[in-house]
């Protein structure tokens, strides 16, 4: 977890650090050295953040976003994010069933990660500094998941236990109605569960500091903001998508299509001639009847069939 984040000592934000992310820089290069000295901050508490919830969250990595800007985040870098969601393995495992990039100009090259998957993390931009859950409602697997975990009795009463469970002071926003976690009365949860039923939906838990607030914290912003994602661990297992936590049925899809991503990339076709080379029938040929899921062949020798992988056999004239 966190290969990609190098360790170093984060020393706080500073009124600078908030003004590399202006408006009029975002799409500049000339800013990149600005940029990249803020996220050399971000790497110390990336390191911290894997240190200390690595070994919780075993199919995620914590990353951090690129200081410059290119095709993928749409030419402009307006924040600085560090994020922990699903590793690469898992983040391709999934990829077909996130929704398709819109076809507009301003859209088609950006791939987001925060965009894409459920994320424990934080951001700074010109704004100020947030951190804590994020999930955006174009993260579809985590937040259809979400939507079709929250319907079960069980399902909803251990969610609205784990709101019960954080931090007071921490702030949630759904749907674009904001709250304090100290707010949360057992009807306000029951309104978020029905919110997030009927469709994906925006969702933030976590603390929101002004420019100023930051740099005055900065002795303990980072405490801070490891113990805010650790504490939110359980919300981020819960409506994280998984084949242990699957309320999609997804699992299945993506055991077809790894299935067909295999059979897809055999050789052979139906009705090719081949010739047996290893096993008890070598050097007999036969003919590729049909292809399973896996890939393997299933020859006709004479009045017989037999099942080979395609590394059995070798195409004939």
């Amino acid at each position: 977890m966190g290969d990609n984040i190098m360790t170093s000592l984060f020393t706080g934000f500073t009124a600078q650090d908030f003004d590399a992310y202006c408006p009029h820089k975002w799409s500049s290069n000339a800013f990149t050295l600005e940029r990249m000295a803020v996220k050399q901050k971000f790497q110390g508490l990336g390191a911290q953040l894997s240190q200390t919830l690595g070994a919780i969250l075993e199919e995620s990595a914590v990353s951090l976003s690129d200081e410059f800007p290119h095709m993928s985040n749409g030419k402009k870098v307006d924040a600085q994010w560090l994020y922990i969601a699903r590793n690469t393995a898992r983040a391709q495992e999934v990829s077909r069933y996130i929704e398709k990039t819109e076809l507009k100009a301003d859209k088609i090259f950006q791939n987001f990660i925060q965009d894409k998957h459920l994320m424990l993390g934080a951001k700074l931009s010109q704004e100020g500094f947030i951190y804590g859950l994020f999930l955006h409602h174009t993260a579809l697997v985590d937040a259809k998941n979400l939507a079709k975990k929250i319907p079960h009795s069980w399902q909803q009463e251990a969610f609205c236990q784990i709101l019960c469970n954080i931090d007071v002071g921490l702030h949630i926003t759904i749907a674009d109605k904001h709250y304090l976690a100290a707010e949360l009365t057992e009807e306000l949860r029951q309104e978020l569960c029905e919110t997030i039923k009927h469709q994906p939906v925006d969702l933030f838990i976590g603390h929101r500091l002004t420019p100023q607030e930051t740099i005055d914290k900065s002795a303990t912003l980072a405490s801070s903001v490891l113990d805010t994602c650790a504490q939110l661990v359980p919300l981020y297992q819960f409506i994280f998508w998984s084949k242990d936590n699957d309320f999609l049925g997804a699992s299945e899809k993506i055991q077809k299509e790894k299935a067909n991503q295999r059979k897809n990339q055999t050789f052979y076709k139906v009705g090719d001639k081949v010739r047996i080379h290893s096993g008890l029938l070598a050097s007999q040929q036969g003919v590729v009847q049909s292809i399973d899921n896996k890939g393997e062949l299933k020859i006709q020798v004479g009045l017989m069939s037999v099942t080979l992988s395609p590394e059995q056999v070798t195409t004939t004239p």
